[in-house]
């Protein structure tokens, strides 16, 4: 909405108020595991998942806050209303527009802070019903998942109403007529946040899935999945997937994976995984077409694994 009001003009918010409000949460955490399962019975066994959550860093926007806004019925000036705060840990310093820190790791491994300041808990449960050629499993994933921050914490807030005068410099940014200078003066006199170094918390999305495998055969089986992540500040996501896998040979299976996330069609993985005596390598993607178009892709993953059975497996 603030790019069609940029690119449009505030003419047709006459009356209106309009949210331009980022929602924000972006961060990385280490997570160790103490992991439980017991067979009820031939059929049935059930798992759980008591997992202990270190915050390495995060920046996110305050959920229940606001930046509006609003275009006068009579004068066509532009007020904004703010009330929106930006939390960081170890993530964000901010001096003033033209001197900030932004620290972009958010995924890296570091054993500086395996065990942090900024902890929590989250729970694993999952179940498998075992019907011969059918198999049914059934999980939810980081149950209850908050982590409280608590080091090198920074809180930055907008607060008040005033009147909006940086429509006419954001216009001009986008025709190309103005300095980088003159716009970043300007934006920095509107907007003009606080500091505080307030403890906070973030959730951790929940996830749920609803999965079954058919034996068709000795060697190949098929599947299907349902997937709902309980999304971190907007709308649920969901998605689903149909699967195939081939014993090639006692050593190796192949498989297949075509699936539909967030309004995408053009998800196919594969996977193999090769058994070397007492080893086991898995090798996956969800999505080859990334490999051929890199920069046309919204996500993409892959994982190598390793396992290995010690002693008899009579």
């Amino acid at each position: 909405t603030l790019v069609q009001l940029i690119w449009e003009g505030n003419a047709q918010f006459i009356g209106e108020t309009v949210d331009i409000r980022p929602d924000l949460s972006i961060g990385g955490y280490h997570e160790f595991a103490l992991t439980a399962a017991y067979k009820l019975s031939d059929k049935l066994s059930i798992g759980g998942r008591v997992k202990f959550l270190s915050g390495i860093n995060q920046v996110s926007s305050q959920e229940g806050g606001r930046l509006t806004l609003r275009t006068d019925e009579v004068a066509f000036a532009l007020e904004l209303d703010q009330d929106y705060t930006i939390n960081s840990a170890g993530s964000l310093r901010y001096e003033d527009a033209r001197d900030f820190d932004l620290d972009t790791e958010f995924a890296r491994f570091t054993t500086d802070n395996l065990f942090s300041n900024n902890t929590g808990i989250a729970i694993d449960l999952g179940a498998q019903l075992d019907l011969g050629p059918v198999r049914i499993q059934a999980a939810a994933q980081d149950l209850g998942g908050t982590i409280d921050w608590n080091d090198d914490v920074s809180n930055y807030t907008l607060s008040g109403v005033e009147e909006f005068t940086g429509l006419d410099v954001l216009e001009s940014l986008l025709n190309d007529t103005a300095s980088l200078s003159g716009i970043v003066d300007t934006l920095e006199a509107q907007f003009n946040p606080t500091e505080t170094n307030n403890a906070f918390s973030t959730q951790i999305p929940s996830r749920y899935m609803l999965g079954g495998e058919l034996d068709v055969n000795e060697r190949l089986t098929v599947g299907a999945l349902l997937y709902l992540l309980d999304g971190f500040t907007q709308d649920s996501e969901t998605a689903a997937a149909v699967s195939a896998r081939y014993q090639l040979a006692d050593f190796v299976t192949v498989g297949g994976v075509y699936g539909y996330r967030a309004g995408s069609f053009t998800n196919l993985g594969v996977n193999a995984i090769f058994s070397l005596g007492p080893a086991r390598i898995l090798l996956a993607t969800d999505n080859v077409f990334t490999a051929f178009t890199p920069l046309d892709a919204n996500q993409a993953n892959a994982r190598v694994g390793l396992s290995l059975s010690l002693g008899n497996s009579e």
